[in-house]
């Protein structure tokens, strides 16, 4: 594994790229949309999203993996965001794990983008040799639960977080 920046991933349809200062308008567009963020907590406004634009960033360097803008390959549009973080969200025993999460604007959604792009990460990090992953997602959003445990994703515990249930999944490498 090697620390610095996001390596460009291609799929057939998407370009899986480095967030970039012009990506910020449509990241907090994204964060400030309701119908996106129903599951992850609710909106943010333009300065949460800025600090959280801002971390997304910085995993690259320290733990060299982090998270990537999902772009259209035809015109580069920007479709959201996928990766791991080290969100240390003080969930026993998963401080020091890779933290998968995906978030596709409303147009992106049900075409199969999601996917694709959750595919790729995750081929990306077994073949850089990290060992395990998790997701944390809320239990009524059946969609991600469904894409997790397509990609390897298995029921680790329901826990709580921020006074939420969650449902906590785990991923073994390969």
């Amino acid at each position: 594994m090697s620390l610095g920046a996001a390596p460009r991933l291609q799929t057939p349809r998407l370009v899986l790229r480095a967030l970039v200062a012009e990506d910020f308008d449509d990241y907090a567009a994204l964060w400030s949309d309701p119908a996106v963020t129903a599951h992850v907590g609710g909106t943010r406004d333009a300065d949460r999203s800025w600090s959280s634009f801002l971390l997304c960033a910085g995993f690259w360097p320290l733990f060299g993996h982090g998270i990537w803008a999902v772009t259209r390959r035809e015109d580069g549009g920007f479709l959201g965001h996928v990766g791991f973080m080290r969100a240390r969200r003080g969930l026993r025993g998963l401080d020091e794990v890779p933290e998968c999460g995906w978030m596709l604007a409303t147009r992106a959604q049900g075409l199969g983008y999601g996917r694709e792009a959750v595919a790729a990460v995750h081929r990306w990090f077994d073949a850089e040799g990290f060992a395990r992953s998790f997701v944390m997602i809320e239990p009524r959003h059946a969609g991600s639960i469904r894409l997790a445990k397509d990609i390897g994703y298995r029921h680790l515990r329901d826990d709580r977080f921020g006074g939420e249930a969650m449902v906590l999944l785990m991923r073994e490498a390969g």
